[in-house]
């Protein structure tokens, strides 16, 4: 079976299986980095909202020989949980009261994705931008979350600057940031991540310069867009001055980063090369950060890009 048939043979089993009442359709869905899936978008009559199912790995049970009737059951079991929010979503939308303490930030490429933040609300810092969206309900398998979009903003009276001060103070609260030795997570972090592909030994290894070396983890207590916790209030602060020293930020991917002491035997440029090289060969395309490491500088509470070590003083010179 082709995609292009899977893709035909899904929406008119959904289409039976769910009724009349429900509007079923497949769109094309941007996700992160410019990545386009085909979402199966299920709406309920009257609904503003239609949960969209993602048919990738659908597809890959019916290669399978999973029937289709089958794994269409699955689909709507699956959207069964987001389909009933969607009385409660009805309302929400148009009372920003009811949401206002929902909203979290989360941190994407701004370079990989101009096209969706034309139409979100977002900020930007150096080559990253914060977007922001609503945590509905959180599960031991997930999230059930709302990406917030300029449409949602306007109807809501509310710009990025009143967005992000809900959310610096939501999302640490929601999604409390977890330090940990790398250590203590590997195996235990989201798929296609670096710390599941990459083991202690071969870490270090990447930093075979420096001697020893300490790498933690700073991620949520869910493990989803952990990256974000580097925007905590006084989080690299507070870490930094347990450590007494300044750090390298490594982007792991939007779901954690990688936290060291600054080691001066390391260039920017080899760490650099060894960030591309993981990103190239175990993180997903949708899942990549940046391709660079960040400074953070103490003395002044900055996250910033390093230019280079001088080689009289040894020192940073971020810029």
């Amino acid at each position: 079976m082709t995609y292009e048939n899977f893709l035909s043979a899904i929406l008119l089993a959904v289409k039976a299986q769910a009724g009349p009442e429900v509007s079923v359709s497949i769109q094309k869905v941007l996700k992160n980095n410019g990545i386009e899936m085909d979402g199966l978008c299920i709406r309920e009559k009257d609904s503003p909202f239609a949960p969209a199912v993602y048919l990738e790995s659908y597809y890959e049970e019916a290669l399978k020989g999973t029937p289709v009737s089958e794994i269409a059951s699955s689909i709507l079991e699956a959207s069964a949980d987001r389909r009933a929010f969607s009385p409660e979503l009805d309302t929400w939308i148009y009372d920003f009261s009811q949401v206002s303490e929902k909203v979290a930030f989360r941190l994407v490429s701004s370079r990989k994705n101009e096209a969706l933040l034309s139409s979100v609300p977002h900020i930007r810092f150096l080559d990253l931008a914060m977007i922001f969206y609503l945590i509905l309900e959180q599960k031991e398998d997930g999230q059930m979350t709302v990406l917030i979009r300029n449409e949602h903003a306007s109807l809501w009276g509310t710009d990025s600057r009143e967005l992000y001060r809900l959310a610096e103070q939501n999302t640490p609260r929601l999604l409390p940031a977890k330090i940990e030795p790398i250590e203590n997570f590997l195996f235990s972090v989201p798929k296609n991540t670096l710390t599941q592909v990459l083991d202690k030994e071969a870490l270090t290894c990447l930093f075979e310069e420096a001697s020893p070396v300490n790498l933690y983890i700073l991620t949520n207590s869910a493990g989803l867009y952990g990256a974000a916790c580097m925007f905590y209030p006084d989080i690299l602060k507070d870490f930094a001055a347990l450590t007494g020293d300044d750090l390298f930020i490594l982007p792991s991917s939007i779901h954690e980063v990688l936290l060291s002491p600054v080691n001066k035997s390391l260039t920017v440029e080899e760490i650099n090369q060894m960030i591309c090289e993981i990103n190239r060969l175990e993180v997903s395309a949708e899942e990549q950060l940046s391709d660079h490491v960040y400074y953070y500088q103490a003395s002044c509470d900055r996250i910033s890009l390093p230019l280079t070590v001088s080689a009289s003083d040894g020192k940073w010179n971020p810029q």
